[in-house]
């Protein structure tokens, strides 16, 4: 199709000059080659060439014209990870019933306000991770998938960096993105549901704590101080200063009661992501965009994490009793 050559007014002008029939032809046939494109990740440029004619489209002949469901449709709910030519990762992702694409790597600054106006915490985390080292984020490897009709055909894993890489974060790029961050909040707040405003708030609260308490210069009793010294629990905080404070923990007893508390925290942690997941799945299904499978499988994990370890420990309690052992 030479009209995906075009530029955006040109390829405009030029559906503006086709009848009703021929642009539906046109649409078909752009969905046609990304359900194939979007399989190979090789075919990132084709793919974005055909989410651009598709979104020009969409606005000529009005999405309510669209006769494919979102469950059939290649450019919804999609998420891709690439590899640049210098070995970055990148990511792209779609919102809502929008064919647009969003590139992280082309655009930081609009990938991140369409991910958080979304008000899809999961797209966030997973944008973030890609913006953030995840050594820092402390987070557990993801599995980010390319989503075609609602199915998966491919996965990668962004490898899990180890606290070494604590050491050289580059202090500045963070302010940068926690002051875009915070920005994007202020600006979406009124807008912003209870979990999107919630995961926002802590992961804010992480950045300024990585900005401001410079962990890769302490030592290790400046590192105890400082989680001797938190208020009240945060989970990443919490788990990367445990994370630093064991690495250098001589006492082998000692040691393994810190790890103790750094498996607990996880599961706290993971416990609170599959509420969200579960309300998400929940809301889903009943618009019919979810599987009852996929929902049953999230509440299970939750129910076995709730009786192994939520209802039989006092997390407050046992960090307590850490902290008075690391005084």
């Amino acid at each position: 199709m030479e009209c995906l050559l075009y530029s955006g007014e040109q390829l405009k002008q030029y559906c503006q000059g086709l009848n009703d029939k021929e642009k539906q032809d046109l649409y078909q046939q752009i969905l046609v080659r990304a359900k194939e494109a979007i399989k190979d990740t090789q075919e990132v440029n084709q793919v974005k060439m055909l989410s651009r004619a598709a979104v020009v489209i969409e606005e000529i002949i009005g999405k309510e014209s669209i006769e494919l469901s979102n469950a059939d449709h290649p450019f919804r709910n999609v998420n891709i990870v690439t590899y640049t030519p210098e070995g970055n990762v990148n990511y792209l992702f779609s919102t809502g019933d929008s064919s647009e694409l969003y590139d992280v790597r082309e655009d930081r600054e609009k990938a991140l306000y369409q991910a958080i106006k979304s008000n899809d915490v999961e797209i966030v985390r997973h944008l973030l991770m890609i913006l953030v080292p995840e050594g820092i984020c402390l987070e557990r490897p993801i599995e980010l998938k390319i989503s075609i009709y609602g199915k998966c055909t491919k996965e990668d894993k962004i490898r899990d960096i180890g606290t070494d890489d604590i050491r050289s974060i580059d202090l500045k790029y963070l302010k940068e993105l926690e002051t875009l961050l915070r920005k994007f909040y202020e600006e979406l707040k009124p807008d912003l549901t209870k979990d999107m405003e919630n995961y926002l708030q802590k992961k804010l609260m992480f950045y300024h704590f990585l900005c401001e308490a410079r962990v890769s210069e302490k030592t290790t009793i400046d590192l105890i101080k400082l989680f001797t010294a938190q208020s009240e629990i945060n989970y990443q905080i919490d788990l990367l200063l445990l994370s630093l404070i064991a690495e250098s923990a001589e006492k082998e007893e000692l040691r393994e009661k810190i790890n103790t508390m750094i498996d607990l925290l996880g599961k706290y942690r993971k416990f609170e992501e599959l509420e969200y997941k579960v309300r998400r799945l929940k809301l889903e299904l009943g618009n019919g965009k979810a599987d009852k499978d996929s929902l049953e499988r999230r509440e299970d994990e939750m129910r076995e994490i709730e009786e192994k370890y939520i209802k039989v420990t006092d997390l407050a309690g046992e960090r307590d009793k850490l902290v008075k052992q690391l005084q």
